[in-house]
């Protein structure tokens, strides 16, 4: 669990590392998107949001909901089909690249800020239980902070079951309160380097911090 104090860090950093868009988009692997990163998995769940028309400020229907959640995703199919086949420069198949805010042209449809604050406080509420049974409700509300923070983001980032499965040795340092070896084992592909840079330097200063309370009471 984590407290008011950590959730509060947590938050703004959510803002300086996700969109924050009212309407929405696609990522680049395809996943419908709201708010502050915000996935939204089934139609269904896009129609259980309360949208505002842009134009008029009043409440969207179902029908005007299911039209902009298959617009933004018929926009991303058509750039996946006109990139099919073309390699990055690594050699891999190139990903859809459209920025967010390019599926605000398609939309008439958008989400009040708080209701993105709303969204984002329930995805952090889900994180903290789904990290405390992944790692253990005890063992996760001792971990310092910095470590409550690198998990945060590598969860919002990735999902806790990409976290947990493919990350097999990261957990198990995570688990062994080996940060250095956890701050080695973070790096994440698809994602801006400065973002893989600071939970490596969280978890370092997470090491760090632990090696100077172990010298001191060696001491």
């Amino acid at each position: 669990m984590i407290t008011a104090t950590e959730k509060q860090w947590i938050k703004q950093k959510v803002k300086q590392y996700e969109n924050r868009l009212s309407h929405l988009y696609v990522d680049t692997v395809g996943r419908v998107t709201i708010g502050e990163g915000n996935l939204i998995k089934h139609l269904s769940s896009a129609k259980s949001l309360h949208f505002l028309k842009k134009d008029t400020q009043t409440p969207a229907s179902a029908q005007e909901i299911e039209e902009d959640y298959n617009k933004v995703l018929a926009k991303y199919a058509v750039e996946k089909l006109r990139i099919k086949g073309q390699l990055d420069i690594s050699g891999k198949q190139k990903r859809v690249n459209f920025a967010a805010s390019a599926y605000e042209s398609v939309t008439k449809l958008k989400i009040s800020d708080e209701l993105i604050d709303e969204l984002t406080t329930e995805h952090l509420n889900n994180f903290d239980r789904e990290l405390s049974r992944l790692y253990g409700p005890v063992k996760f509300s001792n971990f310092p902070s910095n470590v409550k923070y690198a998990l945060y983001d590598m969860v919002f980032n990735l999902g806790i079951t990409k976290l947990k499965n493919l990350f097999p040795s990261f957990n198990t340092a995570i688990n062994a309160n080996n940060w250095a070896e956890a701050a080695r084992q973070s790096h994440r592909l698809g994602i801006g380097e400065r973002r893989n840079v600071y939970v490596h330097d969280l978890l370092k200063k997470a090491a760090r911090s632990a090696k100077a309370k172990k010298s001191s009471s060696a001491s």
